[in-house]
């Protein structure tokens, strides 16, 4: 009861256009209860069923409910819930949309002394397809993991389905262990500015401090809105040339225009135990990596910044880890043991398979800027 009470006081301070407003709670005849506002519209998950949305519907809908976030956040309130269904949508007779964040019933507070026992004492809270990382491990929750859950939602919104599928403990393992296929490659009848996939995937990222804040969020979806105008999903000719610009990771376009490939001796050398894709094998070079076949330790030059094993050999990895370079190891990320067992064998991580430029391009570079953070 004191905590109903409690979280319901801290929900009706909530006053915000986009979430559902608290007018009382109390009890009656032993029963706890809310009143709250009247909603005239649907869920966002229901709203979806008709296809996706427009572009611009779509921005605007996530603008909302991340500046809803922003005002909980202050509070400090953590909603633990968003999903679709938690997204009420209202239209008005002139098409436009009021999106309202509803059900904090999952929610608490994120004050010092009670979020460690709100969390670990419970059992795992969240709805598989949209529940961050550390909602699963229970631990370390906080507004980051709200951003993790409106970035599943954006991902759905815009590739038609959320960034996992599998049944409910497979869809945990892979929010721990898994990495997303970006939403355009995920549904390629769908135009995804590259922008706007990569926030995607920040929002995504496994990493709390790696995601951006709802203030972030809101922020960039309000440029991606101004930039891109009303601009429809299509499959033109501009929206080929994005998409074929996407798989080199190339600059967003507000950037300027950067050089194709690197010069030889600016490129990092990373050594590869097993051929890869060509078109894997040029992305990288684009990306700054030069990727060099090799077939024993023996082979491996002195200053090759990193070893890949793509095929995920423990025991390849376990002998190559000695070399004090960092390895990374390709693996069917749904395996979460398999994972572990690599992690054990020292990789400082691990990609999932298939391989992907961009991927296996962020993951060398962030360990090897961590291995040289540990020498200084």
């Amino acid at each position: 009861r004191a905590r109903f009470e409690r979280e319901a006081r801290v929900t009706a301070a909530l006053r915000h256009p986009h979430t559902v407003e608290i007018y009382d709670f109390g009890e009656d005849a032993g029963r706890l209860f809310l009143v709250m506002e009247r909603l005239e519209g649907a869920p966002l998950s229901h709203v979806m069923r008709a296809g996706l949305l427009p572009l611009a519907r779509t921005l605007e809908i996530v603008r909302q409910v991340a500046d809803a976030l922003v005002a909980a956040h202050a509070l400090p309130l953590i909603h633990r819930d968003l999903k679709p269904e938690n997204l009420f949508i209202e239209r008005d007779d002139r098409g436009h949309d009021r999106a309202v964040v509803v059900d904090f019933g999952l929610g608490f507070i994120a004050e010092r002394e009670d979020a460690d026992r709100l969390t670990s004492a419970d059992v795992i809270m969240g709805t598989p397809s949209y529940i961050s990382p550390e909602q699963i491990h229970m631990k370390n929750l906080g507004p980051w993991s709200d951003v993790y859950s409106l970035g599943c939602i954006l991902y759905e919104m815009i590739a038609g389905e959320p960034p996992f599928d599998g049944a409910p403990m497979l869809l945990l393992s892979k929010h721990v262990f898994g990495e997303p296929v970006p939403p355009s490659r995920r549904n390629a009848d769908v135009f995804v500015p590259r922008s706007l996939e990569a926030l995607v995937m920040q929002m995504l990222s496994k990493r709390p401090e790696e995601r951006p804040s709802a203030a972030a969020t809101r922020a960039a979806v309000e440029q991606l809105a101004q930039t891109l105008g009303e601009r429809e999903r299509s499959r033109g000719a501009g929206a080929l040339v994005e998409r074929a610009a996407r798989m080199v990771d190339a600059p967003a376009p507000s950037e300027p225009p950067a050089p194709v490939g690197h010069a030889a001796g600016d490129a990092q050398v990373v050594a590869v135990t097993a051929a890869m894709d060509e078109a894997v094998t040029i992305g990288l070079r684009v990306d700054g990596l030069a990727p060099l076949v090799v077939s024993s330790m023996e082979e491996i030059p002195a200053h090759a910044v990193a070893v890949l094993v793509p095929q995920g050999d423990a025991a390849i990895v376990s002998q190559l880890s000695i070399l004090g370079r960092p390895v990374i190891a390709g693996a069917d990320t749904s395996d979460a043991a398999h994972v572990q067992t690599l992690l054990n064998a020292g990789a400082a991580d691990v990609v999932s398979l298939p391989l992907r430029v961009e991927q296996i391009a962020r993951k060398v570079k962030r360990a090897v800027r961590k291995a040289k953070r540990r020498k200084r």
